[in-house]
Order: structure tokens, then sequence, then C-alpha cells
């Protein structure tokens, strides 16, 4: 349920309570106010906003002073791992570590092969699901870190979105009780790109691990058959 404040309706026919839905100005107008701040995060378009909605947040509401541990820094890692993850999550040329890994998995035609050649094909398999899985988690991790960037963006959108369904109520526009479902639809009508580009990288970003995934079980798999084909030839 979202909040909604109980100050009496504001009868003012200026341009912050002209009859709008989410922000959308009735004919004739003015809907040519911008808000830069909303689009500095992930790179994502800009669009027309509507007067009424920008720089709408009440300061009133704003939380006390942050009371942090640590002096409000991030606990270090312990000396002995802080090498580790850096090495983990050094890898200069994703691209190039995909098409390796692809290449690596790729179906192979059954063979005679000869001990030593099936040591040679075990170490690669061995190496394309190390590479495999350096590049899962390092595609998991920029993912995330550019979904929490993004996360400042939709929250700016959705308290612009709160605020303007507040007003339209407070005008009489509207009677029920404000939800999230009402915000999330006004948001999407206030916001149509932003909203429309974050979903779909949303999206992308969640079948793009989930193909990483496979492509991991899969070069894993391969090692372990190699290995168990290696470990039958030996006891022969």
């Amino acid at each position: 349920m979202v909040r909604s404040r109980s100050s009496k309706p504001n009868t003012d026919p200026g341009p912050d309570n002209a009859a709008t839905t989410c922000g959308v100005p009735p004919e004739g107008a003015s809907s040519t106010a911008t808000d830069p701040d909303l689009t500095a995060a992930a790179g994502l378009p800009d669009v027309k906003r509507s007067a009424s909605v920008v720089n709408s947040r009440d300061r009133s509401v704003d939380p006390p002073g942050r009371l942090l541990p640590y002096e409000g820094k991030v606990p270090p890692l312990p000396d002995g791992y802080v090498t580790i993850v850096n090495s983990v999550f050094n890898l200069p040329d994703p691209n190039a570590v995909y098409e390796e890994v692809l290449a690596g998995i790729r179906p192979i035609k059954a063979s005679r092969a000869s001990m030593s050649e099936l040591l040679d094909a075990l170490d690669a398999a061995q190496s394309t699901a190390l590479k495999a899985r350096g590049l899962l988690v390092n595609t998991k991790a920029t993912i995330d870190g550019v979904a929490r960037d993004t996360l400042v963006l939709v929250a700016a959108m959705r308290d612009q979105a709160t605020t303007q369904l507040e007003r339209e109520k407070e005008a009489g526009l509207r009677k029920k009780t404000i939800t999230e479902a009402d915000v999330e639809q006004c948001l999407a009508t206030m916001f149509p790109d932003e909203w429309k580009a974050v979903k779909e990288r949303e999206s992308k970003a969640k079948r793009t691990v989930d193909l990483i995934e496979d492509m991991c079980e899969r070069a894993c798999e391969r090692a372990r058959d190699l290995r168990a084909i290696v470990g039958a030839s030996r006891s022969v």
C-alpha cells in the first residue's frame, strides 16, 4: 500500500493542479519540462516531462540523519582474499572469453584417439570449464552492479509517480486508495522511454545469465566425460 497524504485538496488552478492523469497534461497544456537528474544513471534516454511533476518531492518527509557503523565505510576484505577477488574479477575482454568458451563446447566428431590426444582434450576441456565459470561470476557481478545503479533511477521515477498520484487524489480525480500497481502504471505512463529501457535490460540480463550458466554446465560436463574416458582407458 502506498502512503497518501491527508492534507485538504488544493483548488489552486495553477499549472501544478491542472487536471492530469499520471502527469499527462490536458490538451493545450505545456509538457516541455525535463528532469535531467533521472537519466544520468545507466545512460538511459531522456523524455519530455509534465511541468507538474518536475522537482515534486516533498522534502518534509526526508529521513533523519543516518547512523552507520564503521564510520560509514564498507568493512574491507581480509588481506589474504583481496588479491584472489581482484584476480577473479579481472576480466579485460569478456567477449573474447565468451567466444573461447563457445568454441570449446561445440560438438566434436567421435574418433579413436591416443592417450596423449585424450589428455590434451581433457586439459582443454578443463581450461574451458574454468573460463566459463569465471565468465559466469563476472557477468553476474556486472549485472548486479548495473541493477544497483538503475535502482537509483527507478526510485526517483517511482517517487515522482507517487507524488503525482497523491496530487490527483487531493484534487478529487482519484477516489480509491493508491496501490503499488497504480504507481507502476503511472510510472510507465510518465517515463515510457526510461521504463521500457529498464525492463528490456532486466530481461536481457536475466537471459544472458541463463545462457552462460548453460554454457558453463556444458563445459563442465565435457570435462567430466573426458575425465571418465581417460580413466577407463588407463584401466584397460
